[in-house]
């Protein structure tokens, strides 16, 4: 959550977030298409009317930092096609601090 929202992105739910499913702001509509084709990495739209304005990641069950870090690697390199400004690898060093604090 913490990657998401150093790239700029709304994290909704905060307050109370489920332990399985992370929803962040669609940052543009090709977002999602880029991500799968260019890693293979998979995430949802949004459902209904937030069908074009969120995107949700799913992290229930056993995951490795590195895999953590792949992903908002690729998040990172999905949001350098589109026109999103964004400090890069502020993903990345977000992941890292919340890393240390663990």
């Amino acid at each position: 959550r913490e990657s998401m929202t150093a790239l700029g992105l709304t994290v909704y739910n905060e307050k109370s977030p489920s332990g399985g499913l992370t929803v962040a702001e669609l940052p543009d509509k090709q977002f999602i298409r880029l991500l799968k084709e260019d890693t293979g990495i998979v995430v949802a739209s949004g459902q209904d009317e937030w069908s074009d304005k969120v995107f949700r990641i799913g992290h229930l069950g056993y995951y490795f930092k590195k895999d953590i870090l792949y992903f908002v690697e690729n998040c990172e390199k999905a949001l350098l096609k589109t026109d999103r400004k964004f400090e890069k690898g502020a993903g990345i060093a977000a992941a890292k601090e919340v890393f240390k604090n663990e």
